[in-house]
């Protein structure tokens, strides 16, 4: 009998292949002449095929070295950059924002101590052609303050800052245009998300809007699992009312956007470091968590790259210590044998799987690979 494949039947192979469950692998750097030191609240970027990483916080110790982490050899390397003008590097600090543009990876912002309120509205270029920092400066008297726990995305050509905490709190969103080299604070319309600090934000694939996810107020520390969109155009904020497996509230999560959907990895609530993730279907407005392997420990303030299609993620802050573990998951396409098993647990059910082969006759390690990874 010839099964017909209808919208629905399509849908639900869709659905198989998201469900495949994916395993963190841990990146043996043991080859590695040195590797990061634990660290939380630091930034990662994608430039070309290396993952740049930059600041963080080890304890109290708060850190300016810079990382290049090659997603081809998966080997780190420690980076030796400085202004070769001043001989100026940027200050240690953690909670800052990373972003690129061109050849150039731009850090804002951060906490540079211990006190809530030390922070740096300094912006900083570093060119990783040269490894050359470069403190950027402007004749303009619109200037965003200094914070941490803030966002920055990337979207036509310009930076967009959001959130965060400092000498105050802001929800006003800032644009740098690059070109430029100039800030501007733009009016915006409709309902602003709350105040917040320590959320995560992403950009949609089609540069047009960003999507903000979650932190905490600064204010009256209320914990947030809201989600906002922001038309970098129209400069409109719109609510979003969402369904299916809507995470709990957090902060200090880790995210990307790839393939249409917003992945958020982690967190922590006010009772606990959270392990659990989740991806966002901005064409069904609907929440999944998502079935992950691996021996990932709950954390907060890690950071998560996505290049090509891997997801690499480092650090954090986990219950017991700061980490500096390096974790990589494929969201290639999945294969044959795995769609299958998908398929197989889905109409049949696990606990059916072994007789089911027995009626067909089919060996009995096909089945245990089928409930191995259930």
């Amino acid at each position: 009998m010839i099964e017909t494949y209808t919208a629905a039947s399509c849908r639900a192979a869709r659905m198989a292949h998201r469900n495949i469950r994916r395993p963190w692998t841990m990146v043996d750097v043991n080859k590695c002449e040195s590797v990061p030191c634990p660290r939380f609240g630091h930034t990662a970027v994608v430039v070309n095929n290396s993952m740049v990483l930059f600041g963080g916080r080890e304890a109290a110790a708060y850190l300016n070295d810079v990382w290049d982490y090659d997603f081809n050899t998966r080997r780190w390397r420690m980076v030796k950059a400085i202004d070769c003008t001043s001989g100026d590097t940027p200050s240690p600090c953690a909670g800052h924002t990373a972003v690129v543009s061109g050849a150039c990876m731009w850090v804002f912002g951060g906490q540079r101590s211990a006190s809530g309120d030390d922070c740096s509205g300094d912006l900083w270029s570093l060119d990783v052609s040269t490894n050359e920092w470069q403190r950027l400066r402007t004749s303009s008297q619109d200037w965003p303050a200094a914070r941490k726990g803030h966002t920055a995305v990337v979207a036509g050509g310009q930076m967009l800052i959001f959130g965060g905490s400092g000498a105050v709190n802001d929800r006003s969103v800032w644009f740098y245009d690059f070109s430029r080299k100039r800030w501007a604070l733009k009016a915006t319309t409709g309902p602003r998300p709350s105040s917040r600090l320590y959320h995560v934000a992403e950009v949609t694939g089609d540069q047009r809007t960003m999507l903000v996810f979650g932190g905490r107020n600064p204010s009256n520390d209320q914990f947030y699992n809201d989600l906002h969109a922001f038309d970098v155009q129209s400069a409109c904020w719109r609510s979003i009312t969402c369904s299916g497996d809507i995470p709990s509230s957090r902060m200090c999560s880790a995210s990307v956007f790839h393939n249409g959907v917003l992945c958020v990895f982690f967190g922590g609530s006010p009772e606990e470091y959270l392990g659990d993730s989740y991806e966002f279907d901005v064409t069904t407005n609907t929440w999944r968590r998502l079935s992950m392997e691996g021996t990932l420990q709950p954390c907060t303030r890690p950071t998560t790259v996505v290049h090509q299609n891997r997801i690499t993620i480092f650090g954090g802050c986990s219950e017991q210590s700061c980490l500096n573990d390096t974790l990589e998951m494929d969201f290639e396409a999945p294969t044959l044998r795995e769609l299958c098993r998908e398929w197989l647990l889905q109409r049949v059910g696990r606990p059916n799987i072994h007789e089911l082969c027995q009626q067909s006759g089919v060996c009995s390690s096909v089945a245990s690979y089928i409930v191995a990874r259930d």
